[in-house]
């Protein structure tokens, strides 16, 4: 199992929130999204994903990432 946290600026609100969960739990590999509107960041846990197919699915639903790190 592996995870990762993007930091994601442009996120500001539960709709945002909501819309980025939303589109990375589609990925059948991901256990868990967390978003963290304070400290404008996504953590993902998953298995056997590849982590650029995560973010691109944060990109996707319209939001820009600017860093990656996997814990």
């Amino acid at each position: 199992m592996g995870k990762v946290r993007f930091e994601v600026p442009g996120i500001k609100c539960n709709v945002c929130k909501d819309a980025i969960k939303a589109t990375v739990n589609q990925l059948k590999t991901v256990s868990k999204v967390n978003v963290d509107l304070e400290a404008n960041t996504v953590t993902v846990d998953y298995e056997n994903e590849d982590i650029h197919q995560i973010e691109e699915r944060i990109k996707n639903a319209g939001y820009e990432v600017s860093n990656m790190q996997e814990l």
